[in-house]
């Protein structure tokens, strides 16, 4: 299924969504994965947001990243720079607090993959992201793929690499999941 690009009026439209359903919180960082790009919206008084834009969306980087299901170690330590590269760039925007957040469906399935209960509010640790990773990376690296539950297809490998490398270098412990956006 191809997924068009989200307009900043509708992310904009989304982070009020967000804001809204866990008021009061420090600022928050909306984060986005699609298709194509990844979005991280960031609240900066309550009324205006700063969109962040990255060429790297799980199809995208799937395609560009991946030949293998599961990806070859040397497929994963490719993604992983050329996705760190882009995200290290918003580090410098992220200089106080702020809470991770996202409405995404695929953030959601990586969640309940990892164990945590499915329910409308749910909080994705760094430390359960990484695990999960792990298993990923343990796959890529020949552990066959019947000894574990995980999908491996390429777009499910690209969503949790750049979820990963935006809760690694953005310094996020946790992501918290919400009711998908409204439409």
């Amino acid at each position: 299924m191809t997924e068009l690009q989200m307009t900043d009026e509708e992310f904009e439209r989304e982070i009020r969504h967000v804001r809204s359903s866990i008021y009061p919180a420090p600022g928050i960082v909306l984060l986005h994965i699609g298709a194509d790009e990844t979005l991280l919206g960031l609240e900066a008084d309550g009324l205006h947001y700063h969109i962040l834009r990255f060429s790297m969306g799980s199809a995208k980087t799937g395609r560009a990243f991946f030949a293998h299901e599961p990806p070859s170690p040397a497929e994963v330590e490719e993604a992983i720079n050329n996705v760190e590269d882009e995200v290290v760039q918003a580090a410098n925007k992220l200089k106080e607090r702020r809470l991770l957040c996202t409405t995404d469906e695929s953030v959601r399935r990586i969640a309940v993959i990892s164990g945590v209960p499915e329910s409308d509010d749910m909080s994705l640790s760094r430390d359960r992201m990484e695990q999960l990773f792990g298993r990923l990376a343990a796959l890529s690296m020949g552990r066959p793929v019947a000894s574990d539950d995980i999908p491996v297809d390429r777009e499910f490998a690209a969503t949790l690499l750049i979820l990963r490398e935006v809760m690694h270098h953005l310094q996020f412990d946790s992501i918290k999941i919400l009711n998908r956006r409204l439409n």
